[in-house]
């Protein structure tokens, strides 16, 4: 929440400082509902907002004028909901600055593409769909980076650990299919072997199969947890596990996602199977330790805001675009509409999730000293192939002579 509050304190002043204060609403959509799906990145999500506002509302020198206050609805994730909420809070009480949402990319696309019409800028705190790109969605931002962020750390654990032949596997939704296609892309920009890619629908099988054929020891994934867990339980009954192999998928799962008896295999079995996996996730917090924002010197005018003018419209993209500030989970800006954040490193070790280290998106690095040792089933890191080795050797001459003898004889 801090990164909206630094946004509507540097839009630049407007209009001169008035003796009242004035409210100033911004439009919230979470999803929060019990059952609801993603409710508990809602429900996480709410008590920063309420700290966040009640921290400037109480501040004797940021927004002195301005009590800011969130006009927010449950989309409970789904589309026709989220988007009724939207037409209300627009047609209904007080203006709303800027929309402040979703978390499902289902609500999050229609109300993205309808805000454009009311000149509003969007701002989103957990959806990271590779679709809202700023050419298709230019008043669109978020803080989460998208699935396409997700690559330029695995391709640097590539180069670490030397690895030039891989193979990829992803499930057949543009959610995997979109950052898969870049990262193939890169691959290729990297002069690395692309063996082998695979997609699925539903059949994860044949494709590991496919892969195992290749003789692909290094395999990039993309796929929901679901799909994982169905993933390495075929990997585990076709033995593409252990120290010959290993996986480098996104982890941006629940916690304990293998722990879910919903396939052919016993959690044993895919505990097994993940040993020794890489995952990339989000960084909840920032490890630098870098102080971060406490203080503004200017302050917004932001009365006789209208959806009818479009210069309200420019002056909140500018000042998106022009926001740099250290948050709890590392450096806020946009690049593209989006920001470049860290990225956690993960390995499952002994049955469980371990931190081995962080990629820092806006410095390119990889740093492995940030966690536990990488840990490999072997005592080195696995092969990208199955390595050939042909020796000449010599046969004695009365050795080949009586073996040939024999052979005429029979």
């Amino acid at each position: 929440m801090k990164f909206l509050l630094l946004l509507l304190m540097t839009s630049g002043s407007i209009y001169a400082r008035t003796a009242k204060r004035s409210d100033v609403y911004i439009a919230g959509f979470f999803p929060y509902g019990d059952g609801v799906e993603n409710s508990e990145t809602g429900r996480g999500v709410m008590p920063s907002v309420k700290l966040s506002l009640s921290h400037v509302n109480e501040h004797p020198r940021i927004l002195t004028n301005y009590r800011l206050h969130m006009w927010w609805n449950d989309t409970e994730c789904n589309a026709a909901v989220g988007v009724k909420s939207f037409f209300d809070m627009m047609h209904s009480g007080p203006n709303k600055l800027m929309l402040f949402g979703a978390a499902c990319t289902h609500v999050t696309d229609p109300i993205a593409k309808a805000s454009k019409h009311w000149h509003l800028t969007q701002l989103s705190y957990a959806d990271t769909h590779p679709m809202f790109t700023k050419d298709a969605f230019p008043n669109f931002f978020r803080v989460v980076p998208s699935e396409n962020a997700f690559n330029a750390p695995r391709l640097a654990l590539l180069k670490e650990f030397n690895w030039t032949r891989v193979g990829t596997l992803y499930q057949n939704e543009p959610r995997y299919s979109l950052p898969h296609n870049h990262m193939v892309a890169d691959l290729d920009a990297m002069e690395l072997e692309v063996v082998e890619t695979q997609s699925f629908v539903n059949d994860v099988g044949e494709s590991l199969k496919k892969l195992r054929e290749k003789d692909v020891r290094i395999i990039l994934g993309n796929f929901n947890e679901h799909f994982a867990r169905r993933v390495f339980c075929h990997a585990y009954k076709l033995e593409m596990y252990g120290r010959a192999y290993q996986w480098l998928i996104m982890g941006t799962y629940s916690s304990e996602w293998w722990n879910t008896t919903d396939s052919e295999c016993t959690v044993e079995d895919i505990t097994l199977a993940l040993e020794g996996t890489i995952m990339v996730d989000l960084l909840p917090l920032s490890t630098s330790g870098d102080i971060t924002i406490a203080g503004i010197k200017r302050e917004d005018f932001l009365t006789h805001f209208d959806y009818r003018v479009k210069e309200w419209e420019s002056i909140f993209l500018e000042a998106l675009r022009n926001t740099s500030f250290e948050g709890v989970t590392g450096p806020v800006r946009f690049y593209n509409n989006e920001r470049k954040a860290n990225i956690l490193i993960n390995q499952f070790q002994s049955g469980q999730v371990e931190k081995i280290g962080e990629y820092h998106s806006q410095q390119n690095r990889l740093d492995l000293s940030m966690g536990r040792p990488v840990r490999w089933v072997g005592k080195t890191p696995p092969k990208d192939r199955t390595l050939i080795y042909i020796e000449h050797s010599q046969v004695n001459i009365t050795i080949y002579i009586i073996s040939a003898s024999a052979s005429v004889v029979h």
